[in-house]
Order: structure tokens, then sequence, then C-alpha cells
């Protein structure tokens, strides 16, 4: 939600809108400490802590009137069940969403093996010098590896790299691939099992 004013301020307002239920749970608490402090130290009736000096009719049963504290108990338990299915929903969604990138992951790994090892076994990817005419296989395995690349998480990376390193695709000067624009910063390979 943008803010116009001095640049300060919006940073403020920014950092709160942000922040905005985090607030609200503060003010509340905040609320709920000085009724209950007001109860006990000021003997606030109203807030139904302080001892009751209303005495009960000795003719029927007295039901002294609701008051902020039995309120409080009626909304306490339901608000902390309500919390708590937020917060577990909220770790479900985040672990199905990681679950999905990661098999998103895994299946563009596994149809970029599948590509080149079709590349490769039609004989598509040879062995030249780089800078020569080599045909469309090259470049096809090319954009596809960089495309790859740019999705892949740093395991992956590794993995993606020793396949084109064991298979000859980037040996030497003889590379079939040019990695020359290839992010390979975050690449992480696993030491052998």
């Amino acid at each position: 939600m943008p803010f116009s004013g001095k640049p300060e301020i919006d940073g403020f307002l920014d950092h709160v809108w942000r922040h905005r239920w985090l607030v609200v749970a503060t003010l509340g608490a905040l609320v709920l400490a000085v009724s209950l402090l007001g109860g006990y130290l000021g003997g606030w009736g109203w807030v139904g802590i302080a001892a009751s000096t209303v005495p009960a009719p000795k003719d029927m049963t007295y039901q002294p009137p609701r008051k902020l504290w039995d309120w409080l108990q009626l909304l306490i338990i339901p608000a902390a069940l309500a919390a708590a299915g937020l917060w577990f929903t909220r770790q479900q969604n985040r672990r199905q969403s990681a679950l999905t990138l990661d098999k998103q992951r895994e299946d563009l790994l596994a149809a970029y093996f599948d590509r080149l090892s079709d590349l490769l076994l039609k004989g598509e990817l040879r062995q030249m010098p780089i800078g020569r005419a080599q045909g469309q296989g090259p470049a096809v395995a090319r954009t596809r590896t960089l495309a790859a690349l740019r999705a892949l998480d740093p395991v992956r990376k590794g993995a993606l790299a020793k396949f084109l390193y064991e298979s000859g695709l980037i040996v030497g000067n003889m590379c079939v691939i040019d990695l020359s624009e290839a992010n390979l910063e975050t690449l992480y390979s696993q030491p052998p099992a």
C-alpha cells in the first residue's frame, strides 16, 4: 500500500503495513494487559476480575451480568485454535510449495538428460573445436543447458555439469556446448557415496 508524504514517514507506514497482523496482535495484547491490571489494581468492576460486592438475594439464584473476563474466557480457546489452525495451514502450504518446486526441478533435470541423451545417441553432438560450424544439435543443446541451469538448484546444477563432463561435452578446448554465459556460481557437486 503506497503512502505519500515525507520519506521517513512513508518508510514507517510501509513497515507497519507489512507487519499489520503483528501490530494488531500487539495492540490487542496491550489492551488486554491494561484491562487486567485495571481489574486487579484499580478494582474496575466491568472487567470481572475483582471480588464481587453485589450480594445475592436469598430467595433466588443470582446470575451476575457478564463481565469482560467472562467474554475473554469464551474467546481465548477458539482464538487459540484458530491461530494454531492458521499456523498449521501455512506450514503445510510452505512444505507443499517446496515439494512441488523440488518435483518440477527433478522433472526438468530428467527431461534434460533424456533430450541430451537422444542428441548424443543420434550423433548430433560431436566434438569439434569451439567456433566451428557444428549444425543445429549443439545450438539446441546449449539453449537447453542454459535454460536448465537458470531453473535448477545448486545440487542439480552439479549433476548437470557432471553429466556434461562425463559425456565429453565440456572437456578441454573441444567443448561441444559453450557455457561462457552460464551462471555456475552456485554449482554444488555432491561427493561420491
